[in-house]
């Protein structure tokens, strides 16, 4: 039976004319033996990202959910580990809003760790050669804006953030195939938690 793995990027924003998340994900196979993987395009807007995303996710029913970013400040594919109740960036979004300081959900936990395997994720990228580190925060842009609003959701679904260096640090191609080997780690490190029961 197939494992279906839905995984997001985001559209160019800012005065960039790609996303290295979205060349990044959009060069994923749609299988990988058992895996189905299933890519999803989210706006650069607050809110209307983790919407769009959460719309998405209802109508897949995915065993297991990615969303991806980049980070223009780094050199390594870093899964996150915890996603804040924050909005705040001297940038507009793609909607032209520009956020403050505010809270993405005035009821919600002030953080919420990620569901996904991000050491192990990390590690397994280093051995591949890639580089690879685990990050603990996602800034305060609409990146962690669609983590914070996933980590919401309500299936208890494998689900987290992981931000890619631009392409002019680490390739589409490379950046794929770390997102690849994040996609099999965290399958293989549930398969091996459910096997022991």
């Amino acid at each position: 039976m197939a494992r279906r793995v839905m995984i997001t990027g985001f559209e160019p924003f800012g005065d960039n004319n790609t996303n290295a998340s979205w060349e990044a994900v959009r060069r994923l196979p749609g299988r990988d033996g058992d895996i189905e993987i299933c890519p999803r395009l989210l706006p650069v807007e607050y809110g209307a990202a983790g919407k769009r995303l959460l719309a998405e996710a209802e109508e897949l029913k995915p065993d297991v959910i990615i969303c991806t970013g980049v980070a223009g400040g780094r050199d390594a594919i870093t899964p996150e580990r915890i996603a804040i109740n924050w909005r705040s960036a001297a940038i507009p979004d793609n909607a032209g809003r520009t956020a403050a300081g505010e809270t993405i959900d005035a009821s919600g936990p002030d953080g919420i760790f990620t569901c996904l395997r991000a050491e192990e994720m990390a590690r397994d990228l280093r051995s591949s050669g890639l580089p690879a580190a685990v990050s603990f925060t996602a800034g305060t842009f609409v990146c962690n804006d669609v983590f914070y609003q996933l980590m919401l959701y309500g299936p208890d679904v494998p689900r987290g953030f992981i931000h890619v260096p631009p392409e002019e640090r680490l390739s589409s191609e490379k950046c794929r195939d770390g997102l690849m080997i994040c996609i099999r780690t965290e399958l293989r490190v549930k398969s091996e938690v459910l096997n022991r029961f």
